[in-house]
């Protein structure tokens, strides 16, 4: 973890939820950074699917969310992922650039590993499209859906 104090978040306004609750994101340099996060998403409209990524290396396989650290970086227009594990050898990291595409819905996925010298695939599942619309219109964590129009 780091050494930098607990900040606590205290919204205002007329919320039914007032309640404080610690900082999840840092702003570093131009970004926002969360080390692992509680939800590793990717929001489409209308629920455009669930895409899980993973890795597999001589020592195992494993999806990117049980792996022993991400640090997720919400840049302007993409997202970067550093991932750490210990089937990458623990010194060892791979960076994730993720971008929409600007004429049609969908990403671009750019991997780089920091050693490539030692095989790594990247693995994936997509699924779940159903076309609802979560409450909150994309904000993560709202549960109950209506059917998108």
């Amino acid at each position: 973890m780091t050494d930098r104090p607990e900040l606590i978040y205290q919204p205002h306004g007329k919320f039914s939820n007032h309640l404080a609750r610690p900082l999840r994101y840092w702003p570093v340099g131009g970004d926002l950074v969360i080390t692992n996060g509680a939800e590793f998403s990717l929001y489409l409209p209308g629920r455009g699917g669930n895409l899980r990524l993973g890795i597999r290396t001589k020592l195992g396989v494993k999806w990117l969310n049980d792996t022993d650290e991400i640090v997720a970086r919400y840049r302007p227009g993409s997202m970067v992922y550093e991932i750490k594990d210990a089937l990458l050898m623990d010194t060892r990291t791979l960076r994730l650039t993720v971008l929409p595409l600007s004429e049609a819905r969908g990403i671009i996925v750019r991997a780089e590993l920091d050693y490539p010298w030692l095989p790594v695939e990247l693995i994936w599942a997509f699924g779940g499209t159903n076309g609802m619309k979560g409450k909150g219109g994309g904000d993560i964590g709202l549960m109950s859906v209506t059917l998108a129009r």
